[in-house]
């Protein structure tokens, strides 16, 4: 009897641990099968403990080639669940996912299956409907910690540390932390301070919320040089997004005002107001629309107030040997063509008041007419008007014309007259001056 007995019992072990080992098997089963349902195919990973409610995944790696790589992943729902598959809530641990352009799209490592699922059938959709409907979650809560997100390409590398959480299959909003962005821009460095974005679903069933972002630019000491603020509201659903966001900068190096509208059917950026320093004065642009598919020429002009005649003269004769006194404004209208092309319609900058200018006599170019008396009488001007004249010119050249009224001790005998010296400059050549001496100054 005894034996019998021991051997019931043998056997009981033996299929309690067949149970739960396949138990196991079937707990893992459901939830490969669960990545796999939303694209994520290609999957290894390493079992670190299953239970009936509770699971630990260690070492996933999603994707061949460029793989995604999430360090630890757990699991926690209803067993029965599993087979509807269910899950009560997901924590992902120190995630990497690597980004850049490929073929003119965003590529995002390892997740090229979930990303064609967010690509809808409907030509008049955005995003798919089901992320507007937190009935069709998969999950109930959602948190991924300690992650980052890695992009490189092309002169720009840029890091996210981020903390993403999404409660109560996103019901209670979606939640967004980064812990200081940092990365550099054509080999410009910045980092940034913590920010916090949340985002809910509004009674319009769409995804909106504020945002707020803080870069910063700092030099070889570890000293802020520079301090961007950007700041605005976004909302999406799954036929647009719309944003609105105001940038500023300390010191004084940029004011923006801008919409942005992404829908399939038609898309654009909205310029409301940019304002930048430029020479002891402004630059303006207000009330721009850019279409992303260009189909028309934009027209559009830049307000140009309180210029210092002083800069903006050395620029032109590209030399700091020129002196002036005084400050200029005017508004020079232009047009982006469908093909990219940058015009310039005749426009002026003038002199807000009388003053003087000396310019060295040899930077006057000798296609210019009456050669010998201009260069004479630039040495010391004292003029009543002064105005500097824009437009475009053959190729891709931009022609100005420096007009001034006044005299000279040393050119027709101190006498009044006109002058009129005319320039050119390649516009390649001119952004170039214009980046390293104003927009973004090499000290």
């Amino acid at each position: 009897m005894k034996t019998r007995l021991r051997k019931i019992g043998s056997i009981s072990l033996i299929a309690l641990v067949v149970l739960i080992g396949t138990h196991k098997l079937i707990i893992a089963s459901q939830i490969r099968s669960l990545f796999q349902r939303q694209g994520l195919d290609n999957i290894e990973l390493y079992v670190d403990t299953v239970g009936p409610s509770r699971s630990v995944f260690r070492d996933i790696v999603f994707g061949d080639s460029q793989p995604l790589e999430i360090a630890e992943a757990r699991f926690e729902y209803d067993f029965w669940n599993l087979f509807s598959h269910h899950i009560n809530t997901i924590v992902i641990k120190n995630m990497t996912v690597e980004a850049n352009m490929a073929n003119g799209n965003l590529a995002l490592h390892g997740l090229d299956g979930l990303i064609k699922d967010f690509i809808p059938q409907n030509s008049d959709a955005l995003l798919p409907d089901y992320l507007f409907s937190p009935a069709s979650y998969f999950f109930d809560n959602l948190t991924i910690e300690n992650s980052k997100i890695h992009y490189k390409d092309k002169g720009i590398e840029i890091t996210i540390p981020f903390t993403l959480k999404i409660n109560d299959a996103g019901k209670n909003g979606i939640n967004f932390d980064t812990n200081g962005i940092s990365g550099t821009l054509f080999g410009y460095s910045f980092t940034s301070e913590k920010s916090h974005t949340s985002f809910k679903i509004d009674d319009k069933n769409q995804w909106s919320g504020p945002w707020n972002l803080n870069l910063l630019s700092k030099n070889d000491n570890e000293k802020i040089v520079l301090k961007v603020s950007a700041k605005g509201n976004v909302a999406f659903s799954s036929s647009k997004l719309n944003g609105t966001f105001v940038i500023d900068s300390t010191p004084e190096m940029v004011k923006m005002n801008a919409e942005l509208l992404i829908q399939p059917q038609k898309s654009y950026i909205s310029l409301r107001n940019i304002l930048l320093p430029f020479a002891e004065g402004t630059v303006g642009l207000r009330n721009m629309v850019i279409p992303f598919d260009i189909k028309n020429t934009i027209n559009f002009s830049l307000d140009c107030t309180h210029i210092a005649n002083q800069q903006i003269l050395g620029l032109l004769f590209d030399s700091d040997k020129v002196t002036a006194d005084g400050y200029s404004s005017g508004n020079l209208p232009m047009a982006l063509t469908r093909s990219g092309t940058l015009i310039l319609y005749p426009g002026s900058l003038n002199a807000d008041e009388g003053g003087h200018f000396s310019i060295p006599p040899n930077l006057i170019p000798a296609t210019n007419k009456d050669i010998t008396l201009l260069r004479k009488a630039v040495t010391q001007f004292e003029y009543d008007r002064l105005a500097i004249e824009v437009q475009s010119a053959e190729g891709s050249n931009i022609a100005f014309n420096l007009i001034a009224t006044g005299s000279s001790p040393d050119a027709n005998k101190g006498r009044p007259f006109p002058l009129n010296i005319e320039l050119k400059y390649n516009v390649l050549k001119l952004i170039d001056k214009l980046s390293n001496n104003f927009i973004f100054p090499k000290k």
